[in-house]
């Protein structure tokens, strides 16, 4: 799936595509609000979801040049530690 067939999409195949196609790459809250990033085939989705009742989740689909916002708060220390 391209990045403009999933935003030509209905609700339903959108979420559809991230619960079985999508890679979670990161999660995080902010206030009310949380914010998950997957990435589907090659291009990346934003979900964003606010913590009170019956609220509908707001998909995204974002480009590699949108995600710096997200490359800040992943942790590589990990990668530091591995045998050479």
């Amino acid at each position: 799936m391209t990045c403009k067939q999933f935003d030509s999409a209905t609700y339903y195949v959108q979420k559809t595509m991230i619960k079985f196609h999508a890679t979670p790459l990161l999660k995080r809250s902010t206030g009310n609000l949380t914010d998950e990033l997957f990435q589907l085939d090659d291009f990346y989705v934003e979900v964003s979801t606010s913590n009170s009742h019956n609220s509908t989740p707001l998909i995204k689909s974002i480009t590699i040049d949108e995600i710096d916002r997200y490359l800040a708060e992943i942790d590589i220390s990990a990668l530091y530690h591995l045998p050479k």
